[in-house]
C-alpha cells in the first residue's frame, strides 16, 4: 500500500466509517489512532485486517463501605448502596438491573477519563461512596447506641435497642431499611440489624436477641458468584453471645463488616466497598496510581475488580 507525499489519505475498515488523515508526513500511529486500534508495527497489520470489536459496553457492580456500628446496644451497620447492571441479577431492594454504560461506538471512545472511588467502611459513622462515572452508591448507615435512631445510608442502620428506635432509612434502589430496637425490661435491649441490599434489617427480640442483618446478594459479575451487601447485626449489650448475625454478604456479627462486600458492621467498623467492570476483552483499562485493581479474562470478556483508592481510569481497543 503506497503512501500519498501530500493530499489526502483515505482508510475504511471493518468499523463502517472512513477515516481522512492529511498532511506530507502521514505516520502509521497517526492512522492507526484515528480508527481506534493500537499503534501497528507495520502496514500489513493495519491494511486487509478484521478490526476488533468496536462498540464497548460496561457491566458493573458497584458498591459502597458498609456503614459501622458501637455503643451500648447499638443497631448494626447498613450495608453500602448496591448498584448492579450485570444482566440478569438485581440491582438494590429487588430492583431490575440497570442500564450498563455504553462507553464506545463505532471505535470512539467518549471520554478521555472516567473516576473510580471504592468507598471505606464506617467506622463510628457512616460508609463512605463508591464511585464509577455517572453512578454513586451511597455508604451504608450507622448502627448507633445511646437511644439513638438508626442512621440512613444506602442501606439503613438499626435502631438502637435501649430506646426502642427505628432503623435508619435507605437510598431507593440501593438497599434496604435498618430494623427495630426493643428495650422490654432493665439489661436485656437488643439493637435492631443493619439493612441489606436483598432484605431490611431484623427487629430485635428484646428479652433474647439482636436483630439479624438484611441479606445481600450473590452475583456472578467476576465469574464467581459472591454474595455482597449484607447488613450488620444488632447488639445485645453485655452478652455478645447474642448478637443478631450478620446478613449473608460480608455483615457482621459483634465483629466488622467483611472488605470489599460494603457489609455493615456488627461492631466497629463496616466493609469496604467494591467496584467490578466488565466488558470485552479486546478492549483495556490504564488506571491512575491512586487505585488497587486487578483484571482477569473471563470467557470473551475481561473483568477489572477495583479494591481501594481513587482516581481516574481511561479505556484502549487493541486487535485480538
Amino acid at each position: 500500500m503506497t503512501v500519498p507525499s501530500s493530499g489526502e489519505l483515505a482508510l475504511r475498515g471493518n468499523l463502517g466509517i472512513e477515516t481522512n488523515v492529511t498532511g506530507s508526513n502521514v505516520s502509521l500511529g497517526n492512522i492507526s489512532r484515528c480508527v481506534g486500534i493500537a499503534t501497528p508495527d507495520k502496514m500489513t497489520d493495519l491494511y486487509g485486517l478484521e478490526m476488533p470489536t468496536s462498540s464497548l459496553c460496561v457491566c458493573y457492580l458497584v458498591i459502597a463501605g458498609g456503614g459501622g456500628a458501637g455503643g451500648y446496644y447499638h443497631g448494626g451497620g447498613g450495608a453500602g448502596g448496591y448498584r448492579n447492571s450485570y444482566p440478569g441479577y438485581c440491582s438494590g431492594a429487588n430492583t431490575s438491573p440497570e442500564t450498563p454504560n455504553n462507553i464506545a461506538s463505532a471505535g470512539i471512545v467518549t471520554s478521555s477519563a472516567y473516576t473510580v472511588t471504592v468507598g471505606a467502611g464506617g467506622s463510628g459513622g457512616q460508609g463512605s461512596n463508591s464511585v464509577w462515572s455517572t453512578i454513586t452508591s451511597n455508604g451504608g448507615g450507622y448502627g448507633p447506641g445511646e437511644v439513638q435512631f438508626g442512621c440512613p445510608g444506602g442501606s439503613g442502620g438499626g435502631g438502637n435497642g435501649a430506646g426502642n428506635r427505628t432503623g435508619g432509612a435507605a437510598c431507593s434502589g440501593q438497599g434496604n431499611s435498618g430494623g427495630q430496637g426493643c428495650n422490654p425490661g432493665p439489661n436485656r435491649a437488643g439493637g435492631g440489624g443493619g439493612g441489606g441490599a436483598r432484605c431490611s434489617g431484623c427487629q430485635a427480640c428484646g428479652t433474647c436477641y439482636g436483630g439479624e442483618g438484611g441479606d445481600g446478594y450473590c452475583n456472578p459479575i467476576t465469574g464467581t458468584n459472591v454474595a455482597r451487601g449484607g447488613g450488620g447485626g444488632g447488639s445485645f449489650g453485655f452478652l455478645s453471645d447474642r448478637d443478631g448475625s450478620g446478613g449473608l454478604g460480608g455483615g457482621g456479627c459483634a465483629g466488622a463488616g467483611t472488605a470489599n462486600t460494603g457489609g455493615g458492621a456488627g461492631s466497629g467498623q463496616g466493609g469496604s466497598g467494591v467496584v467490578i467492570l466488565r466488558y470485552k476483552k479486546n478492549w483495556t483499562i490504564s488506571s491512575g496510581s491512586g487505585l488497587t485493581s486487578t483484571t482477569t479474562i473471563v470467557g470473551d470478556d475481561k473483568v477489572t475488580e477495583f479494591t481501594a483508592g481513587t482516581d481516574n481510569i481511561s479505556f484502549g481497543n487493541n486487535i485480538a
